[in-house]
């Protein structure tokens, strides 16, 4: 997955809300690993609430912090988990960090391959380095998009 960039959300009505999918296309269910949840997690810092559009080939991560003061979360931690049609799993893995801004925060993503599951997390972090939990995970299916190198393993440069 490739970061293009990070800004403050805003509504658009080109993009298209992806709702969870968990239906692999031979009608098997798209089972999630477990999160790697903190010891201790602080459940102090609320759980992040967690939307994602995508428009072509991109898709674009949402998400709003009720109950907890902006000013004392540092950053975000993105997780993304990958499961193809071949039932190739991947463990949950961490794809970036984004500093904290003016909620609600939106990242973008790009360089997905066809035919496979993608699931994402987010968890904020204070600026005690505590570790909240993390959101609901969310799912989208890629279908046929064009095949495109997949870069999980490394953290691009996230630009505001």
């Amino acid at each position: 997955l490739f970061f293009l960039g990070q800004t403050t959300a805003t509504s658009t009505t080109a993009n298209r809300t992806i709702r969870p999918n968990t239906t692999l296309p031979n009608g098997q269910i798209f089972p999630l690993r477990p999160l790697p949840e903190p010891n201790p997690c602080d459940h102090t810092i609320a759980r992040p609430q967690l939307n994602i559009t995508q428009e072509n080939t991109t898709v674009r991560l949402t998400w709003n912090l009720q109950s907890t003061p902006m000013e004392s979360i540092q950053n975000y931690e993105i997780y993304a988990y990958k499961q193809n049609a071949t039932l190739t799993a991947s463990d949950w893995k961490k794809i970036g960090t984004v500093k904290s801004m003016r909620l609600p925060m939106a990242v973008t993503l790009k360089e997905f391959q066809s035919n496979s599951h993608y699931a994402f997390a987010v968890r904020a972090v204070s600026i005690t380095n505590n570790i909240g939990p993390f959101c609901e995970p969310k799912t989208i299916f890629t279908g046929n998009t064009p095949v495109q190198p997949l870069h999980t393993s490394q953290l691009l440069n996230v630009s505001t």
